[in-house]
């Protein structure tokens, strides 16, 4: 039953499954090196030129708004400046012009192969520019609330080489999947996100085939397209994917298994170099061909449903311009970049004196924050763990990273309302495990035993007394924890006053998102998210004597990543396995574990 259901929905008379597949990649046979060439040149136009223009254009944003950077604090206050406004507003619109340049080569160039005729470079350019000029007003709204809508999953494969680094912050998504209610949330959320870019695959192709319409017509276009055959489409983009990634999987199989038998150590400098460039080459390529064999499948309905525009369909074919060197050129420009990427990353060394620092103790061995997850941190091999205290309504310091201890110790009560002896040694759940609520001084006198040095962020409620961050050095000083651990906040006034009143402490200030250099802070360091992370940064730093550490990376790739970084230390979730990639990294790799750090290139 099971399979004669599967049967009609892939051999449907109406929607031939495997016989679009079929054809898409004949097509992307008989054309791979037109593809090749013309991606090639689109890829090195949006990230040279196009990335060149919007950091000029975000520099004169900064510049107009008489800011450093853009982060949580002064995001308003870019709209404060009239010549801001209009910067922020060309911003946008050099986004669009990109997106669409990008979607228009590519879609111009999958229907002239369809269709036996050839757009110039010239005639693109030109229905990009008109495209980009009709959103310039309300439709300009409608573009960024699809472009928003479509980064959680990469619009499916259709992602722009602009959006194509822009994720959902892992610190953002790592707390609603500390509980049950949250994970749902975010399941819930990944759920419907995949069902609208499933529904709306079709915007961008329409807007480019179909430029009589507003981009919110495409958009209501795409929703009707997509709804009938969801399933349909969705398997052939399924099994288009898996013929183009198989080959490429044994392609990467077969050059480690060769280049790790010729290298058995896998330290030798010429085999790695090969590896690496044929590696990152071939996923190159394998994104390019993907996304235009989706949009041969998505023009070659649209094309079905008599839904281009006059003036495309009626195209008369203009002379292509051919060129072997050009190709060569092309194809040397992206296996040299690949080089470059790769010569870096052979040339970085790892970084000895990295901390490993625990995010509120080890909680996969313990509940967070608790002396549990501290001894568990320590049995790790961490250098540091980070946690978190309050002040409750009676001025003491307990150690509880939320405000209310629903989540933890399933009591639905702010600790800024209760005294010490309500909060301290309330019984905490989290993950199957239990344990207490632990005061600031148990949880220093703990450390101290352990010779564990701590990251001790100060999280302010908003209702502390006056005297709060004289309490709070007293307390540091009491309980011996002034000279050897740190203070982090992600509140920039209090991490400077505490910097003011007790210069001798080391303070850091966490930076959960912003675009740009840093301020000039009055701090010790920086703790800075992954999603913000840049060697700029890093350079920045160094230069004006700040350290600074990186937070959370739990991935075993970003770990490689980091701990080749000049930074001072990583503030992780997963201690052990960043312990063991510290390990690997001192010793000689084998071609699998160098195939992991890939990812971050």
């Amino acid at each position: 039953m099971v399979k004669s259901r599967l049967k009609n929905i892939v051999f449907d008379s109406d929607f031939l499954i495997m016989n679009t597949v079929r054809k898409t990649l004949s097509n992307i046979n008989k054309y791979k090196f037109t593809y090749i060439l013309n991606a090639s040149l689109l890829q090195f136009f949006i990230t040279s030129v196009g990335f060149f223009v919007l950091g000029q254009i975000l520099n004169l944003i900064l510049i107009f708004s008489g800011q450093e950077n853009i982060n949580k604090n002064n995001f308003w206050q870019l709209f404060t400046n009239p010549l801001s406004i209009l910067a922020i507003f060309n911003y946008l619109l050099c986004i669009a012009f990109l997106t669409f340049v990008e979607f228009s080569v590519i879609t111009f160039m999958v229907y002239g192969k369809q269709k036996g005729t050839h757009f110039s470079i010239k005639t693109v350019m030109k229905y990009a520019g008109s495209n980009a000029k009709k959103i310039a007003g309300i439709q300009l709204v409608w573009f960024f609330v699809y472009f928003v809508l479509t980064i959680p999953l990469s619009n499916l494969g259709l992602s722009s080489a602009i959006t194509e680094k822009l994720y959902i912050p892992a610190f953002i998504t790592g707390e609603f999947f500390k509980t049950l209610n949250g994970s749902i949330m975010v399941i819930t959320f990944m759920v419907l996100a995949f069902y609208i870019n499933l529904r709306l695959i079709f915007t961008l192709p329409l807007t480019v085939v179909n430029d009589d319409a507003s981009f919110l017509a495409n958009i209501r276009k795409s929703w009707q397209i997509t709804k009938k055959n969801k399933i349909k489409l969705l398997i052939t983009i399924g099994l288009l994917e898996a013929s183009l990634l198989l080959p490429m999987f044994i392609f990467i199989i077969l050059s480690m298994l060769v280049l790790g038998l010729l290298d058995h150590n896998g330290n030798n400098a010429i085999m790695q170099v090969i590896f690496f460039v044929l590696i990152k080459s071939s996923l190159f390529f394998f994104l390019v061909i993907s996304k235009i064999g989706i949009i041969d499948i998505l023009i070659s309905t649209i094309a079905k449903q008599k839904i281009i525009s006059k003036k495309v369909y009626d195209h008369h074919n203009e002379e292509q311009f051919k060129s072997r060197m050009l190709l060569m050129f092309f194809i040397i420009l992206v296996l040299g970049n690949a080089f470059v990427g790769v010569w870096k990353v052979y040339m970085m060394k790892i970084n000895p004196n990295t901390a490993i620092i625990g995010h509120r103790g080890y909680d996969k061995h313990g509940v967070e924050n608790s002396i549990e997850s501290l001894e568990a941190a320590k049995m790790a091999g961490a250098n540091f763990v980070e946690m978190d205290i309050i002040m409750t309504k009676d001025k003491k310091f307990v150690v509880s990273h939320d405000f209310n201890l629903k989540r933890v110790a399933g009591v639905d009560r702010n600790i800024a309302d209760m005294n010490f002896n309500e909060v301290v040694n309330l019984p905490l759940r989290q993950r199957g495990f239990k344990s207490h609520l632990p005061s600031f001084e148990e949880f220093a006198e703990k450390s101290k035993k352990l010779d564990m040095n701590l990251f001790v962020e100060l999280k302010p409620h908003g209702r502390e007394p006056e005297d709060y961050y004289d309490i709070f050095i007293k307390e540091m000083k009491r309980l011996g924890l002034a000279e050897k651990s740190k203070v982090i906040s992600i509140d920039q006034k209090t991490i400077e006053t505490i910097e003011k009143k007790a210069p001798e402490f080391k303070t850091g200030y966490i930076i959960p998102l912003q675009f740009g250099g840093f301020n000039k802070t009055n701090v010790d360091f920086y703790v800075i998210e992954d999603f913000s992370y840049s060697e700029r940064l890093a350079e920045q730093a160094k230069k004006h004597h700040k350290g600074i550490y990186v937070w959370t990376i739990n991935e075993e790739s970003k770990l490689y990543k980091y701990l080749q970084q000049p930074i001072d230390g990583i503030i992780t979730d997963e201690v052990l396995l960043a312990k063991t990639v510290q390990e690997k990294l001192s010793n000689k790799e084998s071609y699998l574990d160098r195939l992991l750090m890939m990812f971050d290139l």
